[in-house]
């Protein structure tokens, strides 16, 4: 028999991923079936098993590739002078990262909510939210002292502090994005701008 190659099982695993992402879109995690899995995948139940040994592994799997890419969107970011690009452009790049790999709003918010009851999911969230605060405070660091003026020690504080804030704000606006019609998320977003100047001496 012939073995079958790494780039043959990830994609594999990719079309079975993708699947999940288009069931768990129209039914939610808690509705949607092994059963339906398969049937949207198109392939036999043991290619399916051959991956994922239960629904519960698939779902951890979605929501790492929800999670993690916003995050792998993310870097630190420069205009093409060299002068860093404002906080609220990083924020920006988050949000369309991760709406083209969850295809939308609904995972993620379906996500958030299923991390309060799986110690899986919380787990990933005390990893990877960290992660995105930090990001986000080197940019809101570099843009206050490079940009604005204001004296490194002062910037890296003002980044710390308004990096769990802008997660928070972020957060609330895919939140209405997905429940509101109408919700303008740029327009939303682009309120924070004035977090960002620099603090009166």
């Amino acid at each position: 028999m012939p073995k079958v190659s790494d780039e043959h099982r990830e994609a594999r695993r990719r079309q079975i991923l993708e699947a999940a992402m288009r069931s768990f879109l129209r039914g939610g995690f808690q509705e949607s079936s092994m059963s339906d899995i398969i049937a949207e995948s198109g392939l036999s139940a043991g290619a399916i098993y051959g991956h994922f040994a239960s629904k519960s592994e698939i779902v951890a799997a979605v929501a790492s590739e929800v999670l993690e890419g916003g995050l792998a969107a993310m870097k630190e970011m420069r205009e093409p002078d060299g002068t860093p690009s404002h906080p609220l452009d990083l924020i920006q790049r988050l949000v369309a990262g991760l709406m083209e790999r969850a295809g939308g709003t609904a995972l993620p918010v379906q996500v958030w909510g299923r991390a309060v009851i799986d110690p899986e999911l919380r787990a990933m969230f005390g990893t990877v939210v960290p992660a995105i605060r930090a990001v986000i405070a080197d940019q809101i660091a570099l843009w206050m002292h490079e940009t604005c003026g204001v004296p490194d020690d002062v910037a890296v504080a003002r980044g710390a502090e308004l990096a769990p804030l802008m997660t928070g704000i972020l957060q609330g606006g895919i939140t209405q994005a997905e429940l509101l019609d109408g919700f303008d998320l740029t327009a939303y977003l682009a309120l924070a701008a004035p977090l960002f100047e620099p603090p009166a001496a």
